[in-house]
């Protein structure tokens, strides 16, 4: 996307248009059915019936003696060129044998393009002479090898009027066990089927998805249909359920996504975009949201997402964002010949400092107080910072001698210059080691303590106001 100009403070809402289908695990179903009512329902044959909630295959549901299935109008043609999804739980429970294994033969799912069986011509039981049917269809089968191998599995299997394509299989899970079917119209001669192991249809079977396509078109598909296929054995049997069916579709036509141009946020701006639709959509973002809007208060590159069985588009923003200004100057302490470098740090920003500087950073030398006007976009703050000069030296002169003799003249032992702004610590010692005097203060005076006379030796410890510290010795005589 083209890069944007500064947002002001706001909360946005760009609206999207875009027309597409999304796939059930979001979407409302276009037609379903949980069974608990027979309404719209045929049912063809015995032993393929809605009883207690479910689609129940009973009494083996064997092939070939008889048909037997249910089936229903959709409501609508199905083409070529429409995307749809069809899902459905399924639990098998017991299959028939040949050579002692598991064998089966039944269309667990089916859409076709009429009421017939799904390979051969029979509106009713029982079917004689089973005769080739030349309707379209899509079919999801379940079905033992044959010879058998020990394993069940999915299938898709296509029908354009009498030439048949197979899909590669899945081979199922334990019989007892729910499996959850989608059979998905991707595009033009092409489907899907994806089995899984969980209610929310995320966990794929080995093996799953597989994929088929197919030459010719299937067209005009009226009706969905479960049921077993009359063409297999007598063997070939079934007993378990089928329940919550889901079926969703759409056009590929018009389908459309297009964010707003990248842009920059301020520091309290939310960005609303929103890209639905309708209910029947099914949305993603980069930032892990699937729903169809999302709120922006963060920098990032966002991507938007729309999938549907026929496509799946996406589109970019990218939004920046400024910092807030905040404070961030602090006073400066300097020995005078000293100088500091005074920083403000921001986002596209301008600068001015009462010195006239317009850049990020000025150098000081002098005392007094600095201030920055700094304007964002979003915002203008003022930070200021005062600048201390100080006389940084420490030198301290100690008088030679002292005489502690009551005269008022040079009675005392004390310091003849000191900097208040350093820290000291003063110990006089006599020859032998022994402190005889300690202090910290500047204006310390010290009288002897009527100690003999003669030759003392101190020890001057200071640091400036920078905190560089100095040691000094000497000696100092005592004469009364």
């Amino acid at each position: 996307m083209r890069p944007n100009s500064l947002c002001a403070p706001f909360i946005a809402l760009l609206l999207l248009s875009t027309l597409l289908w999304c796939t059930p695990a979001r979407a409302q179903c276009d037609f379903s059915s949980d069974f608990s009512s027979t309404n719209g329902w045929t049912q063809v044959g015995s032993e393929v019936e809605i009883q207690n909630g479910a689609v129940h295959f009973l009494n083996g549901a064997k092939c070939r003696e008889f048909q037997k299935r249910l089936q229903a109008p959709i409501g609508r043609s199905m083409n070529e060129g429409d995307c749809w999804e069809a899902r459905i739980e399924f639990t098998p429970v017991t299959v028939g044998t040949k050579y002692g294994l598991p064998y089966s033969g039944h269309m667990i799912l089916s859409l076709t393009e009429g009421t017939d069986e799904f390979y051969y011509e029979c509106n009713d039981p029982p079917c004689t002479g089973h005769n080739k049917g030349d309707q379209d269809g899509i079919m999801v089968g379940f079905n033992g090898k044959n010879p058998p191998d020990g394993n069940l599995y999915f299938f898709i299997s296509v029908l354009d009027s009498l030439k048949e394509t197979q899909s590669t299989r899945i081979v199922s899970l334990p019989l007892g066990t729910t499996h959850y079917v989608a059979l998905r119209k991707s595009s033009a001669n092409s489907a899907e089927l994806s089995v899984y192991s969980d209610p929310n249809y995320s966990v794929h079977l080995p093996g799953s998805p597989v994929s088929l396509t197919y030459s010719g078109s299937v067209d005009n598909l009226t009706h969905v249909q479960f049921g077993n296929t009359i063409r297999g054995e007598s063997r070939r049997q079934l007993t378990g359920t089928l329940d919550n069916l889901c079926l969703s579709w759409a056009s590929t036509a018009n389908i459309s996504l297009d964010l707003p141009e990248d842009t920059t946020l301020c520091p309290d701006d939310t960005l609303i975009l929103d890209i639905g639709h309708g209910s029947n959509l099914n949305y993603s973002w980069s930032n892990g949201s699937s729903d169809s809007i999302i709120e922006i208060t963060e920098a990032g590159n966002y991507i938007a997402r729309i999938s549907s069985a026929c496509n799946t588009i996406t589109d970019t923003i990218e939004v920046s964002k400024i910092s807030a200004l905040n404070q961030q100057l602090n006073d400066v302490h300097l020995c005078e010949g000293e100088s500091a470098i005074l920083r403000y740090t921001a986002q596209n920003a301008t600068y001015l400092w009462n010195t006239g500087a317009t850049t990020p950073s000025i150098r000081v030398s002098s005392s007094g107080l600095y201030s920055v006007t700094v304007k964002t976009a979003c915002e203008t703050l003022v930070d200021q910072a005062y600048v201390y000069v100080e006389d940084c030296t420490c030198e301290m002169k100690l008088p030679n001698i002292f005489t502690p003799n009551g005269d008022g003249i040079n009675d005392y032992f004390r310091a003849v210059e000191s900097n208040p702004n350093c820290t000291l610590n003063l110990q006089v010692f006599n020859r032998w080691g022994t402190r005889v005097f300690e202090t910290s203060k500047h204006d310390f005076t010290w009288n002897g303590d009527n100690l003999p006379e003669g030759t003392y030796f101190w020890v001057l410890t200071y640091a400036d106001s920078m905190g560089v510290e100095q040691i000094e010795t000497g000696s100092v005589t005592l004469s009364r």
